[in-house]
């Protein structure tokens, strides 16, 4: 889980700004006084594109430009550069920040997971290295993405521990993808057989289209983070900007599975700017998870898959709270997780940093 490198450079699009570029002055007199956070570069001096999307981040700012008045081969082209992220011109994304803002949803980092929180979270092994991360939802069964076996492997090993690697029990198993063969899968998910028992609880999953209607959700992966570590647990709130089954409102409307290039119904974009963490290299196929309607309990209702650009960028996430999918990956279990832990900003937990 990946910390996000900047927030967006504030230019407009349609006047092609350079790379290297003056930010704009921004009045963040309200935002320090609500206690965001010293931007790391100064306003008005020379800074990269990274450096004016931190600082937009750190300021919790809005892009100051209209979607309205760009084209999509505009915002394509602000993506590339790295001076905005899609979701910075979907109205969507914004209503659902500022309402998860309004209700302390949001943090800036994903943040290491407290000891014992997620222990049914696990690391999936290919060939000998972590490639992947996992969720146990059986007594001998784990969750996962299926393009994590996109080389044709059928068998992986399963680590069940605090940190990968450690000296915790390393578990073979079998996998199975939704459609064969996995990397062509229509549903990216896979559902690893294990030879024992995986001795933790397991985690729940979501009722159907649990997801459907979602501003807010929480996941936890094993992958890199901002220094390029993986094997320890993170986890992170991302608001979620769409469905795949609408509109991001340019000069002219364009459907989500083309601005996104996303699955409708079956993918949920979420965003990794601003005030959120994203995913990176080994967090695929990590739990993304709702709360579910006792308030009380998280469940899992999709799964890690990619990012757009990079690992500083929009999330896209595999539903996998659709009948067929839960039919094909229930694993029946009777005991689950009960221990839930939400990240916030700032942080109040005490997070396992592994070596």
């Amino acid at each position: 889980m990946k910390r996000p490198v900047a927030a967006a450079v504030l230019a407009s699009l349609a006047t092609g700004a350079a790379v290297w570029m003056l930010v704009p002055r921004i009045d963040r007199r309200s935002e320090l006084a609500r206690g965001a956070r010293q931007p790391a570069v100064s306003v008005g001096k020379p800074v990269s594109p990274s450096q004016s999307r931190e600082l937009r981040r750190l300021l919790r700012s809005e892009p100051r430009i209209d979607p309205r008045t760009v084209t999509l081969d505009q915002v394509r082209e602000g993506v590339k550069q790295g001076d905005y992220s899609l979701v910075d011109f979907d109205d969507r994304y914004w209503t659902n920040l500022e309402a998860n803002r309004q209700a302390n949803l949001t943090m800036f980092y994903g943040q290491p997971a407290p000891k014992d929180c997620y222990p049914e979270v696990v690391a999936v092994i290919v060939n000998g290295a972590l490639a992947c991360t996992g969720t146990v939802i059986g007594e001998k069964q784990v969750v996962t993405a299926a393009h994590c076996f996109e080389g044709g492997e059928h068998s992986c090993q399963v680590h069940v521990g605090e940190c990968y690697p450690d000296s915790s029990p390393v578990i073979k198993g079998t996998v199975r993808c939704f459609t064969e063969p996995c990397k062509d899968a229509a549903v990216d998910v896979a559902v690893v057989d294990l030879d024992v028992a995986a001795g933790v609880a397991p985690r729940k999953l979501a009722a159907a289209a649990a997801a459907e209607k979602v501003t807010s959700v929480v996941s936890v992966g094993l992958g890199f983070d901002h220094i390029h570590h993986k094997g320890t647990k993170r986890m992170s709130r991302f608001t979620v900007a769409s469905t795949c089954r609408g509109a991001v409102h340019l000069a002219i409307p364009i459907p989500d599975p083309i601005f996104y290039r996303c699955k409708p119904g079956s993918e949920l974009v979420a965003g990794a700017e601003s005030n959120t963490a994203s995913v990176c290299d080994g967090d695929s196929g990590g739990p993304v998870m709702v709360i579910d309607p006792t308030g009380k309990d998280l469940r899992i209702a999709a799964l890690i898959k990619r990012n757009l650009k990079g690992c500083d960028t929009d999330n896209i996430f595999t539903r996998i709270d659709s009948a067929d999918v839960l039919n094909f990956i229930n694993g029946g279990a009777t005991k689950f997780a009960d221990k839930n832990c939400l990240p916030v900003d700032p942080p109040t937990l005490s997070g396992t940093v592994c070596p």
